[in-house]
């Protein structure tokens, strides 16, 4: 008979709080964003005595580090979310629930918060990256066979951060933060690569799913924007709801 198990392994402010609230748990989320947005993760606790909101009431602030361990027939796997922030506390019930959402500890470090001026002229985007990577104390992954070069970018008036993802985002590449390290990828190769697991409704390892359609808030249209290193031209196009309208440039 298979023995399976999983569970949240949580450092607060570097010291183990993982069997302190585990009689407290009832949900642990993380968000684990493939590129352009910072990963978050959430902590829902039971808090029927209130003991949440007095003694043991959380430091906003307070530096997160959680993992998530598997157990499989005596085999641990683990997987590293990554350290976070603390941001929102909020109480509700009854019967009383504590809700701890954290942001990745990215959003208080210099490469998002120090705004910047600087001009860059014909240096390739993985140059430009390792540069960032270095000034910040961060290690550099690349991982895309295209480096691009632009004729001229100016940084101005933006963290490195955001100057970076914009330059990524123009050359059709993927961005994304995480343990201190910055990984820059192709994400055409990604996309196509098999699929590491396959969630398939109504089997048993499913505990529940929610899908969602709706008509209000949509949008009509989107533009797209790459710019091709290999051919040094910008490709444009706007895509429509209706694929009649689409038009590229």
């Amino acid at each position: 008979m298979e023995s399976r198990e999983a569970y949240p392994e949580i450092f607060y402010n570097n010291k183990n709080i993982t069997h302190d609230i585990s009689e407290f748990l009832i949900n642990f989320t993380f968000t684990d964003n493939a590129t352009g947005k910072a990963d978050d993760l959430s902590i829902q606790l039971e808090d029927r005595e209130g003991l949440w909101r007095n003694s043991f009431f959380p430091e906003k602030g307070a530096k997160i580090e959680a993992s998530i361990i598997k157990i499989n027939n005596n085999q641990t796997k683990k997987l590293n979310c990554g350290k976070f922030e603390i941001d929102e506390i909020d109480f509700s019930g009854p019967p009383g629930v504590v809700n701890i959402k954290c942001v990745s500890s990215l959003i208080s470090s210099p490469i998002v918060q120090t705004l910047k001026n600087k001009s860059w002229e014909g240096i390739p985007l993985r140059i430009i990256a390792m540069d960032i990577a270095k000034n910040n104390n961060f290690e550099l992954f690349w991982d895309s066979e295209d480096e691009p070069t632009f004729e001229r970018k100016d940084q101005i008036n933006l963290s490195d951060l955001n100057f970076l993802n914009n330059l990524c985002q123009d050359a059709g590449l993927g961005l994304k933060i995480h343990d201190e390290k910055i990984i820059i990828y192709d994400l055409e190769k990604y996309e196509n690569k098999n699929p590491v697991n396959q969630i398939i409704c109504n089997s048993s390892n499913i505990i529940n799913w929610r899908f969602n359609t709706k008509t209000s808030g949509t949008f009509k249209k989107a533009k797209i924007k790459y710019h091709d290193a290999k051919k040094n031209k910008t490709i444009k196009a706007e895509i429509y709801a209706d694929p009649s309208e689409t038009y590229h440039e």
